[in-house]
């Protein structure tokens, strides 16, 4: 067509029901850089879509899955921590890096060897940074000067955006501090590289899918291309979060569908400080790790760290997070307050005639436990619980003095099975 549609005499432009707008600047579907006009401008060998096995193989001969920390990180593969904010997330990963970089032991974060590792963090300058990977430092009675070289952080100078996302073509480009990053991870093959946190990397839209798996799959093939696992922190949703639940992640679900592994990180509540000791107004110094890709993980099954002060050379207190192993509701229970215990509960109908439950009343048997074993709260539920379980209370009917003849449901020891606990060793 000579000119335009409506009017030949004016030049003819693009056709806006025409063709849709090229792609920007990238990769195809094939791997083959494209120009802004959507033109190749370097041709590839097109990779085949599918692999293919036949017939049957010797167990002996599949490769071990290539774990760098084993249950945390993994060669080629992304694993995602998320928590809220100040949850301890960004604590945490320093004792990582610092285990790694040293070949140490970091509570169940286990390194065979010491490990090269680079992070990325968008959040906190250069100073806050060294602040917080010293304060890390103390609690393996290392000192900053010590870190190997093999240990680099780096980070923005302004926008921290990594990858830029096309909402028309999808095709996700790098921006130029990636393009940096990328040749520092030519330069350096670190082991673990640690991204600091999602929603500051990348500028897709948070709760779609399609572009979410984009941004994850390209950190992915960085990980797959460079032969390193690679550690992004994440948020998790408003409101309360249950340990180990994926669907606290937030935005897209996609995050936690395209990683290998998934964390979640939370402070412990009240209930749990109950059940630990803790006092509830120091509870926000502990926190919980739990995997999300398998079922809840109960409080005896979680990783618990604390967050501990410690004073730098330059007179400044500075939190890190150190492994911390609740203490259990059992730790310095002897015989003799156990006996003092029983005595209570044996001394019959209108003097012993405790209550297993009714917290609220005077007769319930935990007020005695927390008194001869100095146990918390929550600490006396669970010893109760677990005498119950074990037979060794046992609780039964009978008409109550203290309620008139009214038959009250209390609690009574068994002898039998207190002398199988006292011949076993045990107190539980």
């Amino acid at each position: 067509m000579a000119g335009n549609f409506f009017d030949p005499t004016i030049p003819a432009g693009p056709d806006p029901w025409g063709e849709d707008p090229p792609p920007p600047a990238g990769e195809d579907v094939y791997g083959n850089v494209v120009s802004l006009k959507g033109e190749p401008v370097e041709k590839k060998e097109v990779p085949p879509a599918l692999w293919q096995s036949a017939g049957g193989w010797a167990e002996v001969d599949i490769p071990k899955r290539p774990w760098i920390v084993p249950g945390y990180i993994m060669r080629g593969s992304v694993t995602v921590l998320a928590g809220a904010g100040s949850a301890g997330k960004s604590s945490l990963v320093k004792g990582w890096m610092i285990a790694a970089a040293f070949g140490l032991t970091y509570g169940r974060f286990r390194i065979p060897t010491p490990l090269k590792v680079l992070s990325y963090n968008t959040e906190d300058d250069l100073d806050e940074e060294r602040r917080r990977i010293s304060a890390t430092c103390r609690q393996f009675d290392r000192s900053p000067t010590e870190i190997p070289e093999t240990m680099q952080i780096i980070g923005p100078d302004q926008i921290g955006t990594l990858i830029t996302r096309d909402p028309v073509s999808g095709y996700c480009v790098p921006t130029r501090a990636m393009v940096e990053i990328e040749a520092i991870l030519e330069a350096f093959r670190p082991d673990i590289l640690i991204l600091d946190p999602l929603v500051e990397l990348h500028n897709a839209e948070e709760n779609d899918n399609t572009g979410l798996r984009a941004v994850v799959a390209y950190f992915r093939s960085l990980a797959q291309r460079f032969q390193m696992g690679v550690v992004i922190l994440h948020h998790t949703r408003k409101g309360a979060t249950t340990p180990g639940d994926p669907d606290a992640v937030r935005g897209a679900s996609a995050v936690v569908g395209a990683a290998r592994v998934v964390f979640t990180v939370c402070p412990m509540s009240e209930e749990e400080a109950g059940k630990c000791g803790v006092d509830v107004r120091q509870r926000r110094l502990y926190f919980r790790l739990d995997g999300a890709k398998q079922n809840y993980a109960p409080l005896d099954g979680a990783e618990w760290f604390k967050r501990v002060p410690h004073l730098l050379d330059n007179e400044e207190e500075v939190a890190a997070a150190e492994p911390w192993v609740p203490p259990s509701p059992w730790d310095g229970m002897t015989w003799q307050i156990i006996d003092e215990i029983i005595a209570a509960v044996e001394a019959g109908p209108g003097k012993g005639e405790f209550y297993a439950a009714a917290k609220q009343s005077k007769r319930w048997l935990g007020r005695v436990i927390m008194e001869a074993a100095l146990r918390s709260e929550g600490q006396a539920t669970q010893i109760i619980k677990s005498w119950l379980e074990s037979g060794v209370l046992v609780q039964s009917n009978y008409p109550s003095p203290s309620a008139n003849g009214k038959d009250t449901s209390c609690v009574h020891a068994d002898q039998a099975k207190l002398a199988e606990m006292r011949r076993d060793g045990g107190s539980q």
